[in-house]
């Protein structure tokens, strides 16, 4: 509209107010408001984190604890507070890695009660009479034993893992199959190199459940132990230890196709890196400490 005065020429604006718009225009200056995420600002070290949870850098995924320690001299103080900050990242879809791509994926409970029946015997000395100091994990020496197969051939060779309970530190081995001889074969055989007193130092006593391939272990080691069947929480350590070698070694891939050289480094990973529940140290290192303080004191 326009009007005239005073020989001037004026234009008036008759505006009118749309909420549709005024809602628009308020979310939009609401997004620019506070502080940006401040993943914006490290897009690089987003990817160092990538690179390290999806195994791009040494063949080997790194939980996201692992991460933060491995980049903790390159990472600012205020950038990451803590390992969560990088599973709310993946939840959320920031990062390339998924929760399927972690070390060790996430599990569901299966409120599902088994139907099994069955009563299954335990094979020797039962795990409740364990003595009270090798459950309280106060040495080394005292493992956990079980074996992982490969392709389900009669024929294929299978892997014997044994787990200090106190450190964690592992130890695989390659045997012939899944038979109680071919475990005894390969005990006895690091008896003899190494000495019985050495065999029985190492190992002090042997925790398995009651597959049929540990059904003569007594005949080997005085020192056995059998856990509840159907209950691989009684050894979780070593349970904990095959998940991980799963990530390795596929259960549709046969054991005897895969080198010695690579399960040397499925080992050598396992052993090598920092855990969480060892206060960021790796198992290799708490098993060597404590079998010098044990030899010193």
């Amino acid at each position: 509209m326009q009007k005239k005065a005073n020989g001037k020429e004026y234009r008036y604006y008759n505006e009118q107010y749309y909420a549709e718009v005024g809602q628009i225009r308020y979310e939009s200056n609401k997004s620019q408001c506070g502080r940006k995420p401040i993943y914006w600002s490290f897009p690089e070290i987003v990817a160092k984190l990538d690179s390290l949870l999806l195994g791009k850098v040494d063949g080997i995924k790194y939980s996201p604890y692992v991460t933060t320690q491995k980049l903790e001299e390159v990472i600012p103080t205020e950038f990451i507070s803590c390992e969560r900050t990088i599973y709310t990242w993946i939840d959320k879809g920031i990062m390339q890695t998924k929760k399927v791509d972690l070390m060790s994926k996430t599990t569901r409970k299966n409120d599902h009660k088994s139907s099994k029946t069955s009563i299954k015997r335990v094979l020797g000395r039962s795990i409740n009479e364990r003595p009270a100091y090798i459950d309280s994990r106060s040495e080394i020496g005292h493992f956990e034993i079980d074996t992982v197969v490969g392709k389900k051939d009669s024929m294929d060779n299978i892997l014997m893992v044994l787990t200090d309970r106190l450190s964690r530190y592992t130890m695989i081995f390659r045997i012939k199959d899944k038979s109680s001889g071919s475990v005894n074969k390969k005990l006895e055989e690091l008896k003899s190199s190494m000495g019985e007193k050495a065999f029985y130092q190492t190992f002090k006593s042997l925790t398995s459940d009651n597959g049929l391939e540990f059904s003569r272990l007594q005949e080997v080691h005085s020192n056995t132990y059998y856990a509840t069947p159907y209950t691989p929480s009684e050894r979780g350590s070593n349970e904990n230890v095959i998940r991980i070698i799963r990530r390795f070694i596929h259960k549709s891939t046969a054991i005897s196709s895969y080198t010695d050289d690579y399960i040397q480094f499925v080992e050598d990973a396992i052993n090598d890196y920092p855990q969480k529940l060892l206060g960021g140290y790796s198992a290799e290192s708490i098993y060597l400490y404590n079998e010098v303080f044990s030899l010193t004191s």
